[in-house]
């Protein structure tokens, strides 16, 4: 998979698959995360990602709000 990162063209979307994300990251093949928050209360914390190894640092670098409540958030993955 680190081939197709290197290749020439445009960006890549992964949409709405937090579990095929978890496979990514640690292969260093995510440079952004785009998250839409959608506020409901579920009673318990679930994880987005889940078994991943040690702590990723991310700064955020974009947010936009909805009129329906809904919030996008944009973080860029540092190595």
């Amino acid at each position: 998979m680190g081939a197709l990162k290197g290749a020439p063209g445009g960006d890549l979307l992964l949409p709405g698959s937090a579990s095929l994300a978890s496979a990514l990251i640690p292969q260093g093949l995510i440079d952004e995360f785009r998250i839409l928050v959608n506020t409901l209360w579920l009673g318990q914390a679930t994880p987005l990602f889940r078994d991943l190894p040690g702590r990723r640092n991310l700064t955020l670098r974009d947010t936009r709000f909805f009129s329906n409540g809904k919030v996008l958030l944009r973080y860029r993955n540092l190595p």
